[in-house]
C-alpha cells in the first residue's frame, strides 16, 4: 500500500462570487478573466482533484441546485469582489431554510483584501446554522492554504467509498443473553456489544459514509486463520525475532499464533476490500488463553463473581487461541488501519486519520499525572513507524501483552514532539481533542509478579508500552475529558493537526469538544 492513500475520483464543483460595484480588490475588475486564471491555476496545481463547474455567482442562493448534486464531493467558493450589497447579509436572514446547505461540505475562499466582507456575512450565517462550511484566506492566490482545504473533501470523498470490518460480537447473542453479560458490559462505551449494531451501521454510514461490516470470530477462524499455513506463520514470526532487540515472550508457539492472526486479518482486508479492522480481542479469543497465563503465574484473582462470568462467556465465545496485540501493529506498519478491543469508533478515528495525515495512530488508555502536568498514552499494540509506512522505524522488542496472553512489540515514541490525540463518538456525532509533546518513555525492563511483592515499580504498572507528554493543564484535561461519551480511550498521532481536525469536524457536521482548553 502506498503512503498516498487517499481513494481517486474526488470531484469539486467550482463557483466565483463577483459582484463590481465596490472598491474590495478595485472597480472595473474583470470576473471573467480574474475566474478563468483561478480555475486555471487550481487545476494545474492541484492535480488529484476534478474541478467542475466554474460559474460566476452574485449570492450564495445560486448554489442551491448545486447543494442537490450526487456527483460531487463538495464545494468550492472563491470570493472575488468585497460586497453583496444590494443583498441583505445573511446573518440577517432569520427566517431562510438552511437546510439545502447541509447537504454537501463547503469550501469559502478570499484572497486578502478581496472577497473578505461576503466571507463574514456567510461564516457568521454558517455559525448560527451549524452548517458544514469552512473559510480559507489566500495570499495573493498562493494556494497552499486552500490546498489543505481541498484535501479535506478528498478525506470524506475517500470515506464515503471505505469499509470497515468488525471481528467479534457486534451484539449479545440471544444464547447468552440471561447470563448476566449485560450488566457486565453496561458501563464500557468502549464495547459494541451494548449498542444497537443496525443502527450504528446507519449513522456511520449516513455521517461519516464507511462501510461496516461484521464478521463473527467463528467465521473469520475458519475462513481465514485456519486455512494460514503454519510455515508462512512461522516465517513472519521469525522475522518478528529477527528484528528485535530483544525477545521475551512465552515460546515460540505463542509468537507463531500471533503472526496467523496477522497474516489472516491481511487476508480479509485484501479479499473483503476493507480500509479499516477491529478484532475485538474481548470476544475473539478464547477464555482459555487468559485461564492458562492465570494459572502458570500463580496469580489470584477472578474473585469477583462477575468476572468469573465474564470468564466462563469467553469460554462459550472466543475461539482465536491468542491476542491479537501484535496484528495491530504490524498492520499499521503496512499501511493498512488496525485497532485493537473491536473499537469501532477508534477504527473510524483512525481511517479518518490515515487520510488526513498518511499516518498511524496509537489507541490507548491515558494516564493524565496531575502531579506533573503530564499525559502517559498506555497500551499494549503500538505503532512502529509513526510518521507513515515510507518513514523511519522504532526499534523494539518482542514482548507479551500485559495480561500476558498475546504477543506484542515494545517500542518507542518519537521524541519532542507535539502529538494530536482525539476520539470520535459516532453514535451521538461529536469529536473531542488534545494536545501534548512527548519527552519519554517509561520501560519495563522485567517481567515481575509485583502483586505478590505488595508494591509495584512504576515500570511494571499499567500496559506495556507507556508513553509520556507534557501537557499545559492536566487539571482542565480532566474536567474535559467526559469519559460517558468518549469512553477511556483515544487515539495519538505524532503532529500538529488540530486546525485540520477541527474543519474536518465542522465539515462533517460534529460537535467539537476542545479538552484541553
Amino acid at each position: 500500500m502506498s503512503a498516498k492513500c487517499v481513494k481517486e475520483g474526488t470531484r469539486i464543483y467550482t463557483a466565483f462570487f463577483f459582484k463590481n460595484n465596490g472598491m474590495f480588490p478595485y472597480f472595473g475588475l474583470d470576473g471573467e478573466a480574474r475566474r478563468d486564471f483561478l480555475l486555471d491555476k487550481l487545476k494545474s496545481e492541484v492535480k488529484d482533484i476534478e474541478f467542475i463547474g466554474g460559474d460566476l455567482i452574485w449570492d450564495m442562493d445560486d448554489l442551491v441546485k448545486v447543494e442537490e448534486r450526487d456527483d460531487i464531493d463538495g464545494i468550492l467558493v472563491y470570493l472575488m469582489t468585497g460586497t453583496i450589497w444590494p443583498m441583505p447579509l445573511w446573518g440577517l436572514r432569520k427566517d431562510y431554510d438552511s437546510s439545502p446547505f447541509r447537504k454537501k461540505p463547503m469550501i469559502l475562499a478570499t484572497d486578502l483584501l478581496s472577497g473578505f466582507y461576503p466571507l463574514l456575512s456567510f461564516c457568521e450565517f454558517a455559525k448560527r446554522e451549524r452548517l458544514p462550511v469552512v473559510p480559507v484566506q489566500c495570499a495573493d492566490s498562493d494556494f497552499e492554504n486552500l490546498k489543505k482545504a481541498l484535501h479535506l473533501i478528498e478525506v470524506i470523498h475517500s470515506m464515503n467509498r471505505s469499509k470497515i470490518l468488525l471481528v467479534g460480537m457486534a451484539g449479545i447473542p440471544e444464547e447468552l443473553k440471561g447470563f448476566g453479560v449485560e450488566d457486565i458490559i453496561a458501563g464500557d462505551p468502549m464495547v459494541y456489544w451494548r449498542c444497537d449494531a443496525e443502527q450504528y451501521r446507519k449513522t456511520v454510514k449516513e455521517v461519516f459514509g464507511p462501510e461496516i461490516i461484521y464478521m463473527g470470530d467463528k467465521e473469520f477462524k475458519e475462513k481465514y486463520f485456519d486455512e494460514i499455513s503454519e510455515e508462512e506463520a512461522e516465517n513472519v514470526a521469525q522475522e518478528w525475532e529477527k528484528g528485535a532487540t530483544r525477545t521475551q515472550t512465552r515460546g515460540r508457539d505463542w509468537n507463531v499464533a500471533g503472526a496467523r492472526i496477522y497474516l489472516a486479518a491481511k487476508k480479509a482486508m485484501e479479499d473483503m476490500g476493507i480500509d479499516a479492522i477491529a478484532v475485538d480481542c474481548r470476544t475473539a479469543p478464547r477464555g482459555d488463553a487468559i485461564e492458562i497465563t492465570i494459572k502458570e503465574r500463580g496469580i489470584e484473582r477472578m474473585a469477583w463473581p462477575q468476572e468469573k462470568l465474564f470468564m466462563e462467556v469467553l469460554k462459550q465465545i472466543g475461539s482465536l487461541p491468542t491476542f491479537p496485540c501484535a496484528t495491530n501493529t504490524q498492520l499499521n506498519d503496512d499501511g493498512f488501519t488496525s485497532v485493537g478491543e473491536g473499537d469501532l469508533d477508534a477504527a473510524l478515528t483512525h481511517l479518518l486519520m490515515r487520510y488526513l495525515t498518511e499516518k498511524s495512530g496509537f489507541l490507548s488508555d491515558p494516564v493524565v499525572d496531575l502531579l506533573n502536568n503530564h499525559i502517559i498514552y498506555a497500551h499494549c499494540c503500538p505503532i512502529r513507524k509513526w510518521e507513515g509506512v515510507d518513514g523511519p522505524s522504532q526499534p523494539y522488542e518482542l514482548r507479551m501483552n500485559c495480561a500476558a496472553c498475546g504477543v506484542t512489540f515494545r517500542t518507542q515514541i518519537p521524541m519532542n514532539e507535539i502529538v494530536t490525540t482525539l476520539r470520535i463518538n459516532a453514535l451521538e456525532k461529536k469529536l473531542t481533542i488534545h494536545q501534548a509533546k512527548t519527552i519519554g518513555t517509561i520501560d519495563k525492563l522485567d517481567e515481575h509478579p509485583g502483586s505478590k511483592e505488595g508494591k509495584m515499580s512504576f515500570e511494571e504498572k499499567g500496559c506495556l508500552n507507556k508513553f509520556v507528554a507534557e501537557i499545559p493543564d492536566s487539571k482542565k484535561l480532566i474536567e474535559n475529558w467526559n469519559p460517558s461519551i468518549f469512553s477511556w480511550h483515544r487515539s495519538t498521532f505524532v503532529g500538529d493537526y488540530r486546525k485540520e481536525v477541527l474543519d474536518l469536524a465542522t465539515l462533517l457536521g460534529l460537535e467539537i469538544n476542545e479538552e484541553d482548553r
